[in-house]
């Protein structure tokens, strides 16, 4: 099996106060791997690599900040920002006029593949999931957990536009921040914005099933009560929001298919955040600061982004990833 090289990450940019809680998190998850019922397949796969990482908060900025790193990560085809498309540019710069004290890193194909090398080695099971994922948006899916667990700070699409700066409304005590899926009924965790501290165990289980799935040729069923809709959330279970729904029931110890447990969420640092959807116009497509699982066109709280920008789809070029899907081709032979 290939193994990542060992990890000496230094975190620089978390506050002394949460060592307690990366601790706490991660042997929770030692602790939920090693007593839940999860498929054996799942766990010869599972790299927890508690013997290799060793980070370092004793340098970590006031407690008084979030504690999720002030990094925005997004990540598109071209190499260079001035390569994309118009609206799309736009779109980014959004993320950066609104939060100036942030860092915001764009990653091309390229690089998004080399940050994978450098922290994880050419050979490793994490370089291998994205490579032999085919569709563009699967490997993004992988990519975009794999450096959350690895910098931490918040992922967007790239298609997303920012309403309201992030210190307005993300929580200071939010250790991972998610929206719900726009599906009825209720069930997973929408990827296109993710916040979280680094190392969060959570993500590195995502990573260990998108990596199952991609050395298995694996194509995960959905939950049993989404079955009777259409073939599209099959889709996202490979990679994306359905396969997050379940990682996120795992790691809160619940039944892979059952409703999420977002009183609980709350309780460990989760900021769970609503989709409002009025109709399929990317205009009435939005980001709320408050989840309402039983009814996605009820708007409630803050409208903070808006889901993607008019004309993404002209903008979107290459087989789109159902068609992939459909065709069975997810995989690299």
């Amino acid at each position: 099996m290939r193994r990542s090289k060992a990890l000496n990450v230094k975190r620089h940019f978390l506050p002394e106060g949460i060592t307690g809680i990366i601790i706490a998190l991660y042997v929770y998850t030692i602790i939920y791997i090693t007593t839940v019922n999860i498929p054996n397949d799942y766990l010869n796969t599972s790299q927890l690599y508690e013997e290799e990482i060793l980070i370092d908060c004793t340098d970590g900025i006031s407690s008084n900040i979030s504690l999720i790193p002030k990094i925005i990560h997004q990540t598109f085809r071209p190499e260079s920002e001035d390569e994309l498309p118009p609206n799309m540019t736009k779109a980014l710069h959004t993320f950066k006029y609104l939060n100036k004290d942030y860092e915001h890193r764009y990653y091309g194909n390229k690089a998004a593949l080399q940050v994978l090398i450098d922290h994880f080695g050419a050979d490793s099971d994490e370089v291998f999931a994205f490579e032999n994922l085919t569709p563009a948006a699967f490997k993004i899916d992988f990519w975009r957990y794999a450096v959350l667990w690895l910098f931490g700070g918040f992922y967007a699409d790239a298609d997303m536009v920012l309403l309201e700066p992030l210190d307005s409304w993300i929580h200071t005590n939010a250790t991972f921040v998610i929206p719900l899926e726009p599906s009825q009924p209720s069930f997973g965790l929408s990827v296109s914005f993710i916040g979280s501290i680094p190392c969060h165990p959570l993500l590195r289980i995502a990573m260990d099933m998108v990596i199952y799935n991609v050395k298995h040729k694996y194509y995960p069923s959905v939950p049993r009560r989404l079955s009777k809709r259409n073939w599209i959330l099959s889709v996202f279970a490979v990679s994306g929001s359905v396969l997050m729904g379940k990682v996120f029931n795992r790691f809160m110890n619940e039944p892979e298919e059952a409703p999420h447990n977002l009183p609980l969420a709350r309780q460990r640092s989760f900021q769970i955040l609503g989709f409002c959807k009025k109709s399929a116009k990317s205009m009435d497509q939005h980001l709320m600061t408050e989840a309402s699982p039983d009814d996605m066109t009820e708007c409630k709280g803050m409208k903070v982004a808006q889901f993607r920008y008019e004309g993404y789809f002209e903008d979107r070029a290459g087989v789109p990833f159902t068609t992939l899907y459909r065709l069975k081709k997810v995989f690299k032979n």
